[in-house]
């Protein structure tokens, strides 16, 4: 890993364990956003995009949202569109992510 990429990971579970409390009482949508935001840079990491972000992130019940995320591409498809759901795990655990709905222009 190089510094940014370890600053990033030490920054990330520095606000999860602090945002501990919040997912006692629902699953907040910037934690939401967060875990959605390691999700899209997993997908882009695993299929070799240039980069990736969430666009939005929309509560659907008190311990699920869905977030939407894009990846950009220097090769082949330029763009790729997908959703992230993200469910909130037991007490003091991260929240779980799924990507899917994967749309690409």
């Amino acid at each position: 890993m190089s510094i940014p990429e370890t600053a990033i990971v030490t920054a990330a579970a520095i606000t999860l364990v602090t945002a501990a409390p919040t997912f006692a009482a629902g699953l907040s949508i910037s934690a939401a956003a967060q875990a959605g935001g390691q999700a899209a840079q997993a997908v882009r990491k695993q299929t070799h995009g240039s980069s990736a972000r969430v666009t939005r992130c929309s509560r659907v019940s008190t311990g699920k949202a869905v977030c939407h995320a894009e990846a950009h591409y220097t090769t082949g498809a330029t763009r790729c569109t997908f959703d992230v759901t993200v469910t909130q795990a037991s007490k003091g655990q991260r929240p779980r992510t799924s990507p899917s709905n994967f749309i690409c222009y």
